[in-house]
């Protein structure tokens, strides 16, 4: 199936939109986790993350399609910041909501089938992010990140 162009073209177009979803929902969670011993200050979490962001976007290796706009993405991201609690929503699994919508949403599979199987795709995500969670938590050393910001001061 993927010699067959117009399925190939479909799953990019479906890559780049999962791709980014999970690049919004990880950078918002390392930003909250990495910042957390810093005095709450909207405007640098949502800086950081959104140069966390747009480096990932810009910087990924694969040729996004004609269909995926990186701008329509920054500024999805953005407008998502802007309505976001930085203390209860981004610290902890919570804030993993955009990669699993978008998995849903582009997957390539009739919406027939995606309805019959929502929770396995859905919960899917879900469980391949517990571990890169965890695995994030137990390198991150936020007093070092924390420092560092800090003495830039």
């Amino acid at each position: 199936m993927f010699e067959d162009d117009v399925f190939a073209h479909s799953i990019n177009i479906a890559k780049m939109h999962v791709f980014s979803a999970c690049l919004s929902d990880l950078s918002i969670f390392a930003v909250a986790n990495a910042l957390s011993k810093l005095p709450t200050n909207q405007a640098l979490r949502s800086n950081t993350a959104t140069g966390f962001y747009k480096s990932g976007l810009f910087n990924n290796p694969n040729d996004a399609p004609a269909e995926f706009s990186q701008q329509e993405a920054i500024t999805s991201f953005e407008v998502r910041l802007s309505n976001l609690d930085w203390e209860t929503q981004a610290i902890d699994r919570a804030i993993f909501t955009e990669s699993p919508k978008a998995l849903f949403r582009w997957a390539p599979i009739a919406d027939n089938l995606k309805k019959q199987d929502a929770d396995i795709i859905l919960n899917s995500i879900n469980f391949t992010w517990s571990e890169i969670r965890q695995r994030y938590l137990r390198r991150l050393d936020i007093d070092t990140v924390c420092a560092s910001i800090e003495s830039e001061k």
